[in-house]
Order: C-alpha cells, then sequence, then structure tokens
C-alpha cells in the first residue's frame, strides 16, 4: 500500500486492527493501531470517518485509563470534524460514546444522561442494535447513580431484552437460511431431473444418426443433414429453455421472499401495532417493551427476507451494511474499498447483484475457515467489478460445482448469467479463493 501510496487503505486497514485488538482487549495494540489509522488519514489528507472514529476510540481508551485530560483532548480532535458535518448522524453517534463516559467520570449525571438519550435515539433511527445495547447499559449506570432505580431497572431489563433479541435473531436467520437452501435443493433436483431427460433425448439422436448414415445414398445423406440441424435447434431450444426455467426459478424465489416479508411487516406487524397503541394506554411498560422487541424481531425477519434497505438507502450503502453486520457477527477481519454504483442497475438488477455479495460471503462464512476478507466494488467504463477475496482453506471448483448437493456455486453462477455477466473462481488448497463478478451496464 505505501508503494502505492494507498495511505486511505492503509489507515482503514489499522483501524480494523485495532477493532480486533479491542475483541482480544489488547489496549495497547488497540492504541498503537489507533494512532497509525490517524497518522496514514492525515497523511492521505482525506478527512474520512476514520479521522472521527479513530479520534473517538483514543478517548474512550484514555477515560477507561482516567486520562480525563488526554481523553477530552482527543474528543475536541474529533468534535471539531463532526460540526462541520452535522447531517451525519453515524460520526455523532460515534462521538458520543466516549463522551459520555467522560461525563459518568467526571460524574456529570444531568449532561449524561441528556447524551446518552440522544446517542439512543440515533442508534434506533440507523438500527445499529449493538450500539442501543450499549446505550441502554449506560442508563442504566446513570440512572443507578441517581438514585433514580426503577428507571436503571428499565433500561437494565431492556439491555438483557435486546442482547437476548439479538442472539434470537441470528437464530432465526440461520433457520430462514437452511430453509431456502433445502427449496433451492428441491428445485436443483427437478432441474437435474430435466437435464438427464435432455441428455437421454441426445443420445437417442445419436444413434438414429447413425443408422442413417449407415443407408449410403444421397436422399439418406440430405435427410441427415437435415435432420442434423433440426436437432441443433432442438438442443439449442432445450438449453435456452433450461436457461430460462432456471431464472424464472430465482425470480420466483425472490418474489415468494418479497410476499413473505411484507405479509409480515403489514400483517402481523400492524397487528403489533395495535396491540402495543392498546398497552400504551393501559401503561403496562413491561408489556409495551416486549411487544416493541416484537415488532423489532418481525422486522429483522422482514428485512432478511427482502432487502428493503436497496431502496432506503440504495445499493451501495445496502452492501456496506451487510459487511457491517456480517463483521460484527464473526471473527474475520474484513476490507473493503466500495465505490457508489447507485442507480446504473435496475432495481431487479440490484437485488440479484446484492445477492450475489450476500451468498458469496455465506459461502465463505460457512466453508472457507478464513481469517481475512477482502471486498473491493469498482465501477469502470461500462462494467462493474465485484471482488471477494479471503485466506481461505480453498476447495477445487470443478469438484464443488459437479456435486449436486452443491447448490451455491450452481445459484451464484446463474444469477451473473441473468446479469450477462462473467464469473470468475480462482481457487488453491491452502491458498485462499478469488471470486470475481464483471457485470456490464448501459452507459451514455
Amino acid at each position: 500500500m505505501l508503494e502505492n501510496n494507498q495511505l486511505a487503505s492503509l489507515a482503514s486497514f489499522y483501524y480494523n486492527n485495532s477493532l480486533d485488538y479491542n475483541k482480544k482487549n489488547d489496549q495497547i495494540r488497540r492504541e498503537e493501531s489507533l494512532k497509525k489509522a490517524i497518522e496514514y488519514t492525515a497523511n492521505a489528507e482525506y478527512q474520512a470517518h476514520i479521522y472521527v472514529v479513530a479520534h473517538a476510540a483514543l478517548s474512550e481508551i484514555y477515560i477507561n485509563q482516567g486520562a480525563v485530560e488526554k481523553s477530552r483532548h482527543e474528543m475536541e480532535i474529533a468534535r471539531s470534524y463532526v460540526n462541520q458535518n452535522p447531517e451525519n448522524e453515524f460520526l455523532r453517534m460515534n462521538l458520543l460514546g466516549p463522551f459520555i463516559r467522560i461525563l459518568i467520570f467526571e460524574k456529570n449525571w444531568e449532561e449524561a444522561e441528556k447524551s446518552a438519550l440522544e446517542r439512543l435515539e440515533i442508534t434506533k433511527k440507523l438500527s445499529y442494535k449493538n450500539e442501543t445495547l450499549k446505550t441502554h447499559q449506560y442508563l442504566s449506570e446513570i440512572y443507578e447513580q441517581v438514585g433514580e432505580f426503577e428507571k436503571s431497572l428499565y433500561h437494565h431489563k431492556l439491555y438483557v431484552q435486546l442482547k437476548d433479541s439479538i442472539f434470537d435473531e441470528e437464530k432465526v436467520k440461520s433457520v430462514l437460511y437452511y430453509q431456502t437452501l433445502y427449496d433451492s435443493e428441491r428445485k436443483e433436483k427437478e432441474l437435474i431431473e430435466k437435464t438427464g431427460s435432455i441428455a437421454l433425448l441426445k443420445e437417442k439422436n445419436s444413434n438414429l444418426t447413425k443408422q442413417y448414415i449407415l443407408g449410403g445414398s444421397l436422399l439418406t445423406l440430405a435427410f441427415i443433414l437435415l435432420f442434423l440441424y433440426k436437432n441443433q435447434q432442438n438442443l439449442k431450444a432445450k438449453k435456452n429453455m433450461q436457461e430460462k426455467f432456471t431464472q424464472d426459478l430465482l425470480k420466483a424465489q425472490e418474489e415468494e421472499r418479497k410476499r413473505m416479508s411484507k405479509d409480515l411487516h403489514d400483517g402481523l406487524g400492524q397487528s403489533l401495532l395495535l396491540i402495543k397503541n392498546k398497552v400504551v394506554l393501559s401503561k403496562d411498560d413491561s408489556t409495551k417493551s416486549l411487544i416493541e422487541n416484537a415488532i423489532e424481531e418481525v422486522r429483522g425477519i422482514s428485512r432478511a427476507l427482502h432487502p428493503y434497505q436497496l431502496q432506503e438507502l440504495g445499493i451501495t450503502q445496502a452492501i456496506k451494511n451487510t459487511l457491517h453486520q456480517v463483521e460484527e457477527t464473526s471473527d474475520i477481519f474484513f476490507t473493503s474499498e466500495i465505490e457508489n454504483i447507485d442507480k446504473i442497475l435496475s432495481s431487479e438488477k440490484e437485488i440479484h447483484v446484492f445477492r450475489i455479495v450476500q451468498e458469496t460471503l455465506n459461502n465463505i462464512l460457512k466453508h472457507s475457515q478464513a481469517t481475512a476478507v477482502q471486498v473491493l466494488i469498482d465501477k469502470q467504463k461500462s462494467t462493474i467489478r465485484i471482488s471477494l477475496k479471503d485466506n481461505g482453506v480453498g476447495f477445487d471448483f470443478s469438484e464443488k460445482f459437479n456435486d449436486f448437493k452443491s447448490l451455491g456455486l450452481k445459484t451464484l453462477k446463474e444469477r451473473t448469467r441473468y446479469l450477462n455477466g462473467i464469473m470468475k473462481v480462482n481457487s488453491e488448497f491452502g491458498k485462499g479463493t478469488t471470486i470475481e463478478y464483471i457485470i456490464p451496464y448501459p452507459h451514455a
């Protein structure tokens, strides 16, 4: 990266290292990595979000050590950039975390409560459940210190419920994944049976061709040539039918997911909202909290079935959010460089691009045993290039693709074919895997 002057990428690399060290509770190396990230961000003159979150993270380290002045110094540096970008709620959320810790350390309970409530509103709006979890923990601690034990208990209960909800949501996602996998395997079996029928028909046609050749006459030869031409057209039609069947299958699967998602959101979701409104009137906070959690779980399942975030945020941010969620729920180290590809493809094709990234990440998590993954998305003159590279165990592509029980690669290839794109797989045992997709798009 240094040789190619990729200082912004190097800053991202060191910041991601700091997140890994924090998971291991190695605060010394975390601090070193954060300082490196800030150094390369400054040298690159690249005032990205890393600049803010790295200084905010240093502030958190120092306040946990009791170094208030050093913590406030880092806080002011981060605040100066956030004040220039007040509409960026993601940066403000990261800034408020260590700021609340400073206020708690200084026992400024009134300001701590105000800041924590503001952060809680932002985390809920951005749907960052882990940050919402942490903020409920802050509020529980604050109210306990000022003697408002009922409020402290309330936020502690929300903390426990949300923590359990995150765990349960992951279980639901797993069930949905395997249900989809089962349905796909069933459809794949039907497809294999049709392929077998086509192969049998081809064999019969081949035998018939040999019989005509043995005839030896010009008339027979002419008939054979005509027959071969028709046979070629027939096979081409069969191939087109097979491809159309596969594409229709993918489309039907996506429409079914969308229907189920809408039914959950408009049916069960609305019913829960009506129940919640009635509970609010009865002022039963405990039952209200349970219903709110149930509503969030229904919304989580609905989002997993159909990516409404494509319409709400655009495909670029939807992919970034997916990477963020995968990184939070796994021990794999991720680096990414993602260019803006919003509004380039139709909404139908954007869903396939989103599913390609989503399913490739699922395959990496399930099979690769990787510790690091690099995700690159760049927009060229007339194509979009998507590359996912891991340092896992690798595999034999031909063996996996021809395995009737393996649907992942076949599904990815069919989605790429639907986009008129190219899928490239480069994998060796013990040397990791690189999967690349080249997807064309119309340009002026």
